[in-house]
């Protein structure tokens, strides 16, 4: 009860307290490509920290003559990038910037380069003038609106710098500062606040994830399933890394942003994007700026163990003008809040990550950047999060006879480089990807359910990544009128994945059956290798018909081939036996577009766009245990591939800025076919395969809408329904025409406001308030009710004191002490809930030099 007056209390306070603004360093770094000045004007506020007011009639189509890269204080890169443009600038205070017209400007031609050195600064100055008569700064400010405006933000979902509002797409954008709002450290921090984005959760770097209803399958596993493909494309800056129900959670440090595209991104990013793509996009080496950061945060879990978070990040000049490395890394202790009532351990559910990154970046010409990085962390959980409340246990207990620790570690290798030369651009990027992970089970209930005598009995996924992979792409600009990308795309990825299931005493309480098969107690060993090459060639390319309506079409060719092989020995396996197969595809995924821009800040798209998901190989299914069940559904022996499914997606969409940007409003209409849905049909046997069965349909509404009611107060409002039904029977798993696919909610939603004011003259206060609604699933078809996660409501609430070198906060997660069910695992004949977190308390720090 005290939670929620000191929720109400903090939302009372909003309306109460002035606002005040923060003071810019005088010189900063600026990277600035962008050719058209409205874009390099948001790139310039973002860099410089401050606010620029800009009429769009005025700058309109106006180009830049030059890049500019280097350390410059604010109003010198203001001038260069205003060169040659006939505008000036009005600094209305020292945070805020008025771009307009300048009567006295030089007449001087525009040559690639040329400008006029200051005297004594060894920087290249241009001929701007800044406007220093008052009166005509009065007449030229007259119209300009100087009350606060929403952030840009610039996003490269499309491969290309964009403004996010200008991109025709629904799109979600979260900047660092936002994540350090939400207190959102990985994945499930951010998730709850993008509309027609949910998730089916069994712990860090285990989530399945799910866009606008397009699930990785047509029941809810527990993730076990290796050649199970995910639908939604996760990359780190540009390095691909989805696994379906084990993605990698990569900690939030020195984030720049998460970019969250919705809807089939089969034509730029190709498989896996089938309903979408993640993006996660890390910060880079500032050249010729020595900057460090130290961050930490301190909580307690209630009914669970402490909590640390430990940050660092340093970036050092190496080179002056040309080169810099960028130092980053991170610790994470986390308190459990399962106890083991078997076992009699308290908190097993820890969880202990290491991490950091070395970035490194090289300009040695204006026009060339040559980057390269290493990224790798290690994280190890001490138990699952999931409980055994249908065998009489709490809501924060278990029984397992067995410890079930998890470790996954995963490294990133990449090098990128960037050509530009008047209007094209030229970039390509190699990477490796190699991850392990150890996924440990407890399944001791299993023998007595099949009359053995039970001993400890467990199972051990050991999964293995490595994926080299490779793209080129070359981006177009024709005058005003064009801009067109092409590409191509390459991937060698191999998977291993073993099972190891020991039962040690099995055989002398059961009388040497496991023996019999291979070796003592050991009732199965196995291991799946996956060798998979993929290539892709892309193009996509937009045309400004009228000057308001624009055309785009894209077109991605693929091939890929798969090389699958299996053995397998053991009691349970029946004895040893192998199975290898090749599966070898290709493919044409199109895209069709048009937006239509009615307003200069507002514009309505429609497309269709189709997805894809590749197809490949399945297990090997003995026929000596598994005949029986193969012959009840028609089969000799069970299919030795599967076909690529895929979706179109019809979608009309919206964006709107309103009020001088201090709204807008983003909404989307989409619905979606999909057809030849790999499903995986379970037999009673305890094996399984993949097949194409069936069609399904997805439709549903988003929106999301941020508002400035008054100076110093913003409110961010999101939400979606979604209504995914088979459009057909899937036999398999028992599904009727009508029903719905399972692992997606239909109503989810989001609240924030985020309020500011003045302490001192120094320092800044804040109040950060977030509630989140994610609406019930049910994990299978069928509607039980032991397989449901019901909805649940998350609030969270953060106070601050800012200075501009440090900030403090305290917050509290989980403000309402939800016992949300994120996930529902099917043991056999046990559902174990996963359970959230409870409540936390705590308190953050940050300092910046």
């Amino acid at each position: 009860m005290v939670i929620r007056w000191v929720a109400v209390f903090s939302l009372g306070v909003l309306f109460m307290t002035p606002f005040a603004d923060g003071s810019p360093s005088k010189e900063k770094e600026f990277h600035i490509t962008d050719k058209k000045l409205s874009m390099a004007l948001m790139s310039f506020a973002l860099q410089a920290k401050c606010q620029i007011y800009f009429p769009k009639d005025l700058v309109g189509n106006v180009r830049m003559s030059r890049s500019l890269n280097g350390v410059f204080d604010v109003r010198e890169a203001l001038d260069m990038i205003l060169a040659d443009t006939g505008l000036g600038y009005r600094f209305t205070n020292d945070r805020t910037i008025v771009v307009i017209k300048n009567p006295n400007a030089l007449e001087t031609r525009k040559i690639r380069g040329e400008t006029s050195p200051a005297s004594g600064s060894g920087r290249p100055m241009p001929p701007v003038q800044k406007i220093t008569d008052e009166t005509q700064t009065l007449a030229a400010l007259a119209d300009v609106d100087l009350s606060p405006q929403l952030e840009e933000i610039l996003v490269t979902s499309a491969k290309r710098s964009q403004n996010l509002q200008q991109v025709p797409q629904s799109i979600q954008a979260i900047t660092e500062m936002r994540l350090e709002k939400l207190e959102a450290d990985d994945f499930r921090g951010y998730s709850r606040v993008v509309p027609s984005l949910s998730f089916l959760d069994r712990g860090p770097g285990q989530q399945k994830i799910v866009i606008r209803g397009i699930t990785a399958g047509t029941s809810v596993t527990a993730g076990d399933e290796p050649g199970n493909r995910a639908t939604v494309g996760i990359y780190i800056d540009e390095v691909p890394v989805a696994y379906n129900g084990f993605n990698p959670d990569l900690k939030l440090f020195d984030v720049d942003r998460v970019e969250v595209i919705r809807g089939p991104q089969g034509t730029l990013y190709g498989a896996g994007s089938m309903s979408g793509t993640i993006r996660i996009l890390t910060k880079k080496p500032e050249i010729n700026t020595l900057a460090a950061k130290l961050a930490g945060k301190f909580s307690a879990t209630e009914q669970g163990g402490t909590n640390s978070h430990l940050n660092g990040m340093l970036n050092v000049p190496l080179l002056k003008d040309k080169m810099a490395v960028r130092l980053t890394a991170y610790d994470r202790n986390l308190g459990g809040y399962i106890d083991n009532i078997f076992l009699q351990k308290a908190d097993v559910n820890t969880e202990k990550t290491k991490g950091g990154r070395i970035a490194l970046r090289f300009q040695p010409r204006e026009d060339l950047i040559w980057s390269a990085a290493i990224l790798h962390q290690n994280t190890h959980l001490g138990g699952s999060a999931s409980a055994n409340i249908n065998q009489g246990t709490g809501i924060l207990q278990q029984i397992r006879e067995v410890p079930e620790p998890y470790q996954d570690k995963f490294t990133i290798y990449s090098t990128s480089m960037n050509y530009e030369y008047d209007d094209v651009e030229v970039f390509s990027t190699l990477s490796l990807f190699d991850r392990r992970i150890i996924d440990t089970n407890d399944i001791t209930h299993f023998l007595p359910m099949h009359g053995f005598v039970p001993v400890p009995f467990y199972i051990q996924n050991t999964s293995g990544i490595k994926n080299y992979s490779f793209e080129t792409r070359l981006l177009l600009h024709k005058g005003e009128k064009f801009e067109g990308i092409i590409g191509y795309f390459h991937s060698d990825q191999k998977l291993e994945y073993q099972q190891f299931v020991p039962a040690y005493g099995f055989d002398a309480a059961n009388g040497n059956l496991s023996e019999a098969y291979g070796r003592k107690d050991i009732l199965f060993e196995s291991q799946l290798i996956f060798d998979e090459r993929q290539q892709a060639v892309f193009m996509e390319g937009s045309y400004d018909l009228t000057g308001k309506l624009t055309a785009t079409a894209g077109l991605r060719y693929f091939e890929y081939k798969q090389d699958y092989s299996i053995w397998s020995t053991g009691f349970l396996a029946g004895g040893y036996s192998d199975y290898e197969t090749v599966v070898a595809k290709n493919g044409l995924n199109p895209k069709f577009h048009l937006m239509y821009q009615w307003g200069p800040d507002n514009l309505i798209y429609t497309q269709a766009v189709r997805g894809f998901r590749l197809g490949g190989a399945n297990d090997f299914i003995p026929a000596d245990l598994c005949g029986g069940d193969l012959s009840e559904i028609g089969l000799s022996e069970a299919p030795q591939e599967y076909e690529s499914d895929h979706i179109w997606n019809y979608e009309i969409g919206t964006k709107n800025s309103l009020f001088n940007n201090r709204m807008r409003i983003n909404a989307a209409v989409f619905y979606i076919d999909w057809s030849d849905i790999q499903s995986t049909r379970r037999l009673r046997c305890g094996f399984g395969f993949t097949e194409n069965a069936g069609g399904a349909v997805s439709r549903g509404i988003e929106m999301e809408s941020h508002f400035i009611p008054f100076d110093n107060l913003e409110i961010t409002v999101g939400g979606s329904y979604t209504d995914a039904e088979f459009s057909q029977d899937v036999v398999n798993v028992d599904a009727k025409k009508g029903d719905d696919v399972p692992g997606v909610p239909k109503f989810s939603y989001s609240l924030s406001l985020d309020y500011s004011f003045a302490l001192t003259s120094a320092l800044e206060g804040g109040i950060f308030a977030s509630y989140q609604h994610v609406g019930a699933i049910y994990r299978q078809v069928q509607k039980h009710p032991l397989e449901k996660s019901s909805a649940y409501d998350m609030g969270m609430v953060r106070f601050s004191v800012t200075s501009d070198h440090w900030e403090v906060s305290f917050f509290v997660e989980n403000i309402w002490d939800e016992r949300a069910r994120l996930f529902v695992e099917r043991g056999f004949e046990n559902n174990t809930p996963i359970v959230n977190r409870p409540r936390t308390w705590g308190l953050s720090l940050s300092m910046t030099f």
